[in-house]
């Protein structure tokens, strides 16, 4: 085992079903992504997961992660008000294919486990 690998009981291990590569890149964004926000609340709860104190779900199933994730939503879908349905679908398809690279899950488990967490369904935008 490396010296940076994780231990084989941490979430971020099983979430990415025993791969450490994913883990410790996984691990390492989500530390990133904390220290830059200015959400105290969101901060402590990413960290937790990194230390391997709470998990990915129940992350995506906190309140905090449902605040930010459905103004991130609609942000997003403002943003991209102006472009073409194909040049939505088509960077929808490639961060897809990103998440499935570096996570090894699938969008559509994530879109069903954000929606649960705001408690409304969300449509791609047309």
């Amino acid at each position: 085992m490396d010296e940076d690998d994780l231990a084989p009981d941490h979430l971020l291990v099983q979430f990415t079903r025993g791969d450490q590569t994913r883990a410790r890149y996984l691990r390492s964004r989500l530390s990133q992504v904390a220290d830059r926000t200015s959400d105290p609340e969101l901060a402590d709860a990413l960290r937790d997961v990194a230390a391997g104190r709470r998990s990915m779900r129940e992350l995506g199933q906190s309140e905090v992660f449902g605040r930010h994730g459905a103004v991130a939503h609609d942000k997003y879908v403002e943003r991209t008000a102006d472009r073409s349905a194909q040049d939505r679908l088509r960077d929808q398809n490639l961060a897809a294919e990103e998440m499935q690279h570096v996570m090894g899950v699938r969008l559509e488990e994530i879109r069903r486990r954000f929606e649960e967490s705001v408690g409304r369904r969300v449509e791609p935008p047309d």
